[in-house]
């Protein structure tokens, strides 16, 4: 699901317009941008948290010519999920793997 297609599936589960959702989630977009660059925290409790983490300078090998470059040290937005939304998630994959194995039981008969 793109940015647009979350738009739409927002207007119509609330009957708010397009416009007035997209106007939402770009402002939700821009706040959590700021505070991320600001080295803030942005939590959605049930759904998940984004930060940021420190990544330490590293040396990588270029595989094809055995080259050894320097990566240097950056920051990079992180998202970590919430139990509610692990959960979500993991009861649909068991129920689609449970689907899968009944569909594979009766191909077998």
């Amino acid at each position: 699901m793109d940015k647009t297609e979350l738009i739409n599936a927002i207007s119509d589960e609330t009957g708010y317009t397009e416009e007035s959702i997209r106007q939402m989630v770009n402002a939700a977009v821009k706040i959590t941008e700021e505070k991320l660059k600001a080295g803030e925290f942005v939590r959605i409790l049930g759904f998940g948290t984004l930060d940021t983490v420190e990544r330490a300078e590293r040396t990588a090998i270029v595989p094809n010519i055995d080259k050894k470059i320097k990566i240097p040290a950056t920051v990079v937005p992180r998202f970590r999920a919430g139990s509610e939304l692990k959960a979500i998630v993991a009861d649909s994959r068991k129920a689609k793997s449970k689907s899968k194995a009944k569909a594979k039981a009766k191909k077998k008969k």
